[in-house]
């Protein structure tokens, strides 16, 4: 038998009857949907192709409870698809001009047939809505949380989930009861992390849009779906290591493999499954230990090499080089032609002196037949000498060479000097691997004593997996890796402790940073004082405003005119103590913040380095801690704040100095009061609202408008000066006078606040008091405002405002008396933040909120 499908609409003036409205006929057999034309619905169910679904109206009838509880009149059209399973014998005609067929449900459940039968949702059938994901799923880790969907179909009904080009499901569509948003909870964990997945192959995909205003996508489910397994390699250890007992392990062998097979991520899932993670786990593991062996082959190698002559190896390196033996070459080449040219130039010399003492004997002779002789013997000698000269001189030139040699000689200086450096080194290194062989040479005799005393081959290869001995060698490997880490953390942490810093007086303080925050803003002096005390008095202070206001640029100024970036690096771990942090989307946990401890490696995988090494170093200086340390979530509303903020969030509101939060590790770590949150917001579609439990906590700073002032100072190198904590605490958190000027005022508003059901709760009074205390004697009279009035303006504008959202009905009394109490005591802030939310209801359509 074949379904019409279609939609059921509610009519008459007071939705009293019902009637359906077909539009497609479905075939289960072939798994087809063939749309109705409109003009053979109105042939075949005259006058406008629908049926009226007939049942007694003036009684509680079965039919009516039935139709009732469709709930049509709460849902759109594209919500109230159904089918109606009926033939020909079973339609009546209708006593009506337009709708004249109906299908009589009275009669129908008087013949005996079940309502449930006959009219179905379309998901019963085996037609399902497809929805889709409002953010980018990465993998399926995205499975186990909440899935917000992008289609606002009405609750309770199944829906299946689009990814990759498949469909995942069935599951049940839920609410947020506080921002409607549609979503679906796979909650994969509680199935042993197995999804049903339905590939292209085994769903055809339909758009119904016939005689509807909306688009609506469904999947038929044309065959059985494939099972995949979601569950990642980090949760499959830790879970399987939550169920192990080491202590019974140590006393029976058995154990483990009886914990595998009762265990619900190994045990209750398809034997396919079973089989694939029990062999992931043996794969981890033994990657794990393969690393470790690795590095003692290369080890062995090396020493193996070592048994050699080290240092005639060492020297024959350097002499088989080809520079050694050039040069070698070249030396020895100069020195012979230089002794060669030396000795010729010797008798060259001695030549020369006999000559010119024969041409002094010649000149002497008188002018006779033979002196003319000898005086052509002369000139002939002379000739010869000049002969000589030149020849002398070439022999100079070749001599100059000796420079070249010289050179060459400092040269192998050097490189003899260089070979002295390398074999040093490596006599160094000859030490340690004679002290690593030893240890090596020490673990396997240890290793060889365990293997032997196994005589039983079974119980040999239980030895190797035995999860109690690989626990160890990895526990092992983690403590000695975080001792490491740890004594650097000491090292950093006794550097700031002895870093010298010397004391400022407060007014002195004050002065510096209002004037070195208006060096790169145009804001008053009262506005920045506020932006100091909000920052050190509370442990999260939240920066609004429109985009270009300059928020997370004005964090980083107010960290750096604090001295914060001024303390470099060791070691590749971060002295400084600002870590601006950017917030992605998607966020949900401590994990995605800083990190979570891997049970595989005993260590810390960290999503953030610089955050954890900050805790770290805070944790090591407890209350010795001398700076402040601010970290900056930019963007913090892309994703609920309260998710992946938790843990501090529960330190947020103590007033005590010993807080402690756990990160994953096994022991708590300390932050001292010097640790402070900031964070910056947009408010539009792209980000999730602040809660009124993060509202409650946190200071909310709307950066008042200014012009970014033009300057070519760059922060970085502007800012020298370092301030303590002492000197801030002093400045902007513990005043001299713990008196509230404008205490009556303020329960005046609080009153107000409250009868409209905004509870000002007593840790809200109590930092509105301490923020009003010290600002009241720092802060400057403005023109017609004293002090003490922009000192409560700002608290309210800050603290209670942002508590307002909602309808602005509901809070129009409160407006126009707190405007009024605002006019008289001169809270200007308040005022006009009052008028702009009575604005923005207007062209909201009544709805009102601080946060725009």
């Amino acid at each position: 038998m074949k379904y019409y499908l279609g939609i059921i609409q509610l009519g008459g003036y007071s939705g009293t009857y019902y009637n359906f409205k077909p539009q497609y006929l479905y075939d289960p057999d072939s798994k087809t949907i063939e749309e109705i034309s409109r003009s053979e619905l109105e042939l075949k169910f005259p006058q406008y192709g629908e049926i009226n679904l007939s049942y007694e109206m003036y009684r509680e009838s079965a039919p009516k409870k039935f139709l009732n509880a469709l709930e049509i009149a709460n849902k759109e059209s594209y919500d109230c698809l159904y089918s109606v399973c009926f033939s020909e014998e079973d339609l009546e005609k209708n006593e009506n001009e337009k709708i004249q067929i109906k299908l009589d449900l009275q009669s129908l459940v008087e013949k005996g047939k079940n309502l449930c039968d006959i009219i179905k949702p379309i998901e019963d059938i085996g037609i399902y809505k497809i929805v889709n994901s409002k953010t980018d799923i990465v993998n399926y880790d995205a499975f186990n949380n909440l899935v917000l969907v992008n289609e606002k179909y009405f609750i309770g009904q199944h829906v299946l989930l689009a990814y990759e080009g498949s469909l995942y499901g069935p599951y049940e569509l839920h609410e947020r009861p506080i921002y409607g948003d549609k979503y679906i909870s796979p909650s994969i964990s509680s199935n042993g992390y197995v999804l049903k997945k339905y590939s292209e192959k085994y769903y055809k995909k339909f758009d119904f849009s016939q005689q509807s205003h909306d688009r609506v996508s469904v999947a038929i489910i044309t065959g059985e779906p494939e099972l995949v397994d979601a569950l990642p390699d980090a949760i499959l250890l830790d879970k399987l290591q939550d169920k192990i007992d080491i202590e019974l392990l140590k006393n029976n062998v058995y154990e483990f493999d009886r914990l595998v097979k009762t265990s619900p991520f190994l045990g209750d899932i398809p034997e396919s499954f079973q089989k694939k993670r029990i062999g992931r786990i043996k794969e981890i593991i033994t990657n794990a230990l393969n690393y470790e062996d690795e590095k003692k082959k290369a080890i062995i190698s090396l020493i193996d090499e070592s048994d050699s002559d080290v240092q005639i190896l060492l020297g024959e390196k350097i002499k088989e080089s080809n520079v050694y033996k050039e040069s070698q070459e070249t030396i020895d080449r100069l020195k012979n032609e230089i002794e060669r040219l030396s000795s010729d130039k010797d008798e060259l010399e001695k030549n020369n002196k006999v000559l010119e003492e024969k041409i002094i004997e010649l000149e002497n002779e008188d002018n006779s037949t033979e002196a003319r002789t000898k005086s052509e013997e002369l000139r002939s000698i002379k000739d010869e000498n000049e002969k000589l000269k030149n020849d002398n001189q070439e022999l100079k030139d070749k001599v100059s060479l000796y420079d070249d040699v010289m050179n060459l000689e400092n040269k192998k200086n050097e490189l003899t000097a260089k070979n002295k450096d390398l074999q040093a080194t490596y006599d160094d290194w000859v030490l340690r691997i004679s002290k690593k062989r030893t240890e090596y040479d020490t673990l396997q005799k240890e290793v060889k004593e365990t293997v032997s005393s196994e005589m039983n081959t079974t119980k040999m290869v239980k030895t190797a997996f035995d999860p109690y001995i690989s626990n160890l060698l990895v526990e092992a490997a983690g403590q000695w890796s975080k001792s490491k880490e740890y004594e650097k953390y000491k090292e950093i942490s006794e550097y700031m402790r002895n870093l010298p810093c010397e004391n400022i007086r407060k007014t002195d303080l004050i002065d510096n940073l209002v004037e070195d925050i208006q060096q790169f803003r145009n804001y008053s002096r009262n506005d920045i004082i506020n932006m100091y005390i909000c920052l050190s008095q509370n442990f999260l202070t939240i920066f609004s405003g429109e985009p270009g206001t300059g928020k997370t640029s004005i964090c980083s100024i107010l960290a750096y005119s604090l001295g914060l970036n001024s303390f470099g690096f060791d070691s590749n771990i971060s002295r400084n103590r600002f870590i601006p942090v950017s917030v992605e989307r998607g966020w949900s946990s401590k994990r995605d913040l800083i990190g979570y401890f891997n049970p595989l490696t005993k260590r810390y995988d960290r999503s953030n380095a610089k955050i954890y090494d900050g805790l770290m170093i805070l944790n090591e200086e407890r209350e010795n801690s001398r700076f402040p340390f601010v970290i900056l979530l930019d963007e913090a509303n892309l994703s609920p704040i309260e998710y992946y903020w938790a843990d501090f969030m529960r330190i947020a509101d103590k007033s005590d100095k010993n807080m402690f939060i756990n990160i994953g590790l096994d022991d708590d770590i300390y932050i001292p009061e010097t640790l402070h949150f900031l964070a910056t917001i947009n408010n539009d579609q792209t980000t999730e609202q602040l809660s009124p439990r993060l509202v409650d906590r946190a200071w909310i700073v709307k950066l008042p408008k200014s012009d970014v002032k033009e300057t070519e100072k760059d922060i970085t190198d502007y800012f020298s000066n370092i301030y303590l904590w002492s000197d801030i605490k002093e400045a902007f958190v513990d005043s001299g006078n713990g008196d509230m000027q404008l205490q009556a005022l303020a329960e005046k508003i609080y009153k107000l606040f409250d009868d409209h059901y905004l509870t000002v709760s007593p840790r809200i009074k109590q930092s509105i008091k301490k923020y009003v205390c010290i600002a009241q004697e720092i802060m400057e009279d403005e023109l017609g405002v004293s002090k003490k009035e922009k000192a409560l303006d700002f608290a309210i504008l800050q603290k209670l405002l942002p508590k307002i959202n909602g309808m602005y009905e509901n809070y129009r009394r409160l407006f126009e008396s707190l405007s009024q109490i605002c006019e008289e005591n001169h809270l200007k802030m308040t005022k006009q933040a009052l008028s702009r939310m009575q604005e923005s209801a207007d062209q909201n359509m009544g709805y009102c909120r601080y946060l725009v």
